[in-house]
């Protein structure tokens, strides 16, 4: 279903590409890239799933269980929120940054997810939280959407990467094969 709905989109955009202008052509990407992460991003009513989604939160469920904890970053804040529904569901707790959060309280919460006793997820968006925090708690980074910039993703990454981190740490990139994320 997932990939019905984004070949359905890839038909449109490229018929955009011959009738409408550059802005038209960003926004069909920009939609192609939501559909990748889940297309309820694009369709609130789609009722299948999300492959990518049911593969983050099986390797989380691992992850968690093997005693790890993870940052999970995505630049839509509306999949942070699908993730964190799906993360519950599987009683995964989670914490989450993105630009809504006000400043004192990202401290706060950057402050609980390290000195946490049990395993966790940090959900965080890429612009809200790609510099200037520390999270060694983690050893497991997921970038759940390719970001343009891959200075951005090293920023990311190196959230985990700083003094006191004191086990190996593993970053995935989440890419949905043969779609617009892999090109």
């Amino acid at each position: 279903a997932q990939r019905k709905i984004y070949d359905q989109q890839l038909a449109k955009a490229r018929h955009s590409l011959k009738t409408r202008g550059p802005i038209e052509i960003l926004a069909s990407i920009t939609r192609l890239r939501q559909i990748c992460c889940h297309p309820m991003l694009v369709d609130e009513v789609f009722a299948g799933g999300s492959a990518k989604l049911d593969t983050l939160v099986e390797m989380l469920e691992e992850i968690v269980a093997g005693g790890h904890s993870a940052l999970v970053f995505s630049q839509f804040t509306s999949m942070l929120d699908l993730i964190r529904e799906s993360l519950a569901t599987a009683e995964i707790p989670t914490m989450t940054i993105t630009g809504a959060t006000p400043t004192h309280r990202r401290g706060e919460l950057v402050r609980e997810f390290n000195e946490c006793e049990h395993e966790n997820v940090f959900l965080l968006s890429l612009r809200a939280a790609g510099t200037g925090l520390t999270l060694t708690r983690a050893d497991y980074v997921f970038l759940y959407d390719p970001w343009w910039n891959p200075a951005v993703e090293r920023q990311a990454i190196d959230r985990t990467h700083r003094i006191g981190q004191d086990k190996p740490v593993f970053a995935y990139r989440l890419v949905a094969a043969e779609t617009v994320e892999e090109k």
